[in-house]
């Protein structure tokens, strides 16, 4: 059963239990009104009957002798009236009947057995219908005399049943009536909860942008936007890992190829220099080529756990001298530099910079074995520390710089702008990479700015 069935069939019940009981309450309460003021006027008819008759014998007694006939005479004077008024009499003298007007089958008299001049009440059913029984002993010295009045119960019976009929009637009408008004309430109520149900089910068909449009203030309302924020977090966590996983997968397929090419060159020569007789200076030729080539994995091998560390590593940072890392970088390129008769220079504006210094170290190799790269003899290579915004350098060559689209895909794994002068320089496509992992740990940011046949210019900053 579904919930909104539930709060109909529990609401519709409770108000239906609830209104039976307020009519048929109200109903009760009317008919004991009702029989009370019956009740009421028959002590009223018996206390003036009463009093009456007692009268009527005691002024006959003044005269002449109260016999038996005479009192009949006088019960038939009252008899005639109430009989037209459909009200019953009885008179005894101790246990002898003078007069009645009774024409029921009664068993029992159980109203005649009156103690100390009270008056017996009593309702009993004869012949299927009802009968107020009332009876009382006539005033002294006639105490021996019981007057019994009977009134018929039929009119408040039929009223009862009448009223009763109606109260079924209008519990009918008035079930029916609200059970369509809360049917429409309910379903409109429950209007954003089905929205809510069919946005899960989507969900969970793989259709994480589904969203909810509730225009409301209520509980539902919060809850549909709660909802929103949850299905949008989840469907950038969705294409986040979607893009990660791509990353991943793109990065196994170049990674693969990479490794291939160094191995096949590795395997063929090892072939040739097994099965050709080759003279010393060709066997040398293709020694050399396989050294190279086991270099180039090694170092592509370096940088992939270097990325590894990286990503997985804490970061100790400290205060390195500018000045230091000149002295490093001249160092570590000057046989480069000199080969391609490149100009290096190195300004220190200011003295520190606060950095790992062995990421700082790798990302000013790589940035500048890019830029010897990219510039043709009697180039020219910059390197600027300064600060603007946080800690900056630059590393800036007047080579032959990039399409708009190449800076787009840079950071890319294994991506290179020029195959033939990387690979010819042993590189493996990973030092951008590489630098962008740095700077990315440092909270930094890395852009490049290039022009063709103009150069490139890189920006580091470092915000931490």
């Amino acid at each position: 059963m579904k919930f909104w069935q539930k709060v109909f069939l529990s609401v519709l019940i409770l108000f239906v239990v609830a209104l039976n009981i307020g009519m048929f309450t109200v109903m009760h309460f009317t008919y004991k009104e009702q029989l009370s003021s019956v009740k009421q006027r028959a002590k009223g008819e018996a206390y003036f009957l009463r009093n009456s008759i007692s009268k009527d014998f005691t002024n006959l007694e003044e005269t002449s002798t109260l016999t038996r006939d005479k009192k009949e005479t006088i019960y038939d004077s009252y008899k005639t009236y109430y009989m037209e008024q459909n009200v019953f009499l009885e008179l005894w003298s101790g246990n002898s009947l003078i007069g009645g007007t009774f024409d029921l089958n009664i068993e029992s008299r159980d109203e005649l057995d009156t103690v100390d001049n009270v008056q017996n009440l009593l309702i009993r059913e004869v012949d299927q219908e009802e009968y107020l029984f009332l009876a009382c002993n006539l005033e002294e010295p006639y105490e021996n005399h019981i007057l019994v009045i009977a009134y018929p119960l039929t009119e408040l019976t039929n009223t009862r049943k009448q009223l009763v009929q109606m109260v079924i009637a209008t519990d009918i009408a008035i079930t029916i009536l609200l059970s369509v008004i809360l049917y429409l309430i309910i379903r409109k109520l429950m209007k954003p909860l089905k929205r809510l149900s069919e946005a899960t089910g989507e969900i969970t068909q793989g259709n994480y942008s589904q969203e909810i449009h509730i225009q409301s203030q209520d509980e539902f309302g919060s809850l549909a936007k709660k909802f929103n924020t949850m299905s949008e977090r989840i469907n950038e966590n969705i294409n986040l890992l979607q893009e990660e996983s791509d990353r991943k997968q793109q990065l196994i397929d170049n990674m693969a190829h990479e490794l291939r090419t160094p191995l096949t060159s590795i395997s063929g020569y090892a072939d040739y220099m097994r099965m050709a007789a080759l003279s010393e200076e060709e066997r040398i030729h293709a020694l050399d080529y396989i050294i190279a080539e086991t270099k180039r994995l090694e170092k592509l091998s370096r940088t992939l756990l270097m990325i590894a560390d990286i990503r997985e590593g804490v970061l100790t940072k400290t205060a390195v001298s500018t000045e230091q890392i000149k002295i490093y970088i001249q160092n570590l390129f000057h046989n480069q530099l000199k080969e391609k008769q490149i100009l290096l220079e190195v300004n220190c504006e200011i003295e520190t910079i606060e950095a790992s210094e062995v990421m700082l170290q790798c990302i000013l190799g790589n940035l500048i074995e890019n830029a010897i790269r990219a510039c043709e003899v009697e180039g020219r290579i910059t390197v600027t520390f300064y600060n603007h915004e946080g800690t900056c350098f630059t590393v800036e060559d007047n080579g032959i710089g990039m399409e708009a689209e190449e800076i787009a895909k840079i950071m890319e794994p294994f991506y290179r702008v020029d195959n033939a002068r990387s690979r010819k320089h042993g590189g493996v496509g990973l030092g951008v990479t590489l630098c962008h992992q740095i700077v990315k740990v440092h909270q930094g940011e890395l852009r490049y700015e290039s022009e063709v046949n103009k150069g490139t210019k890189v920006i580091v900053t470092f915000t931490t």
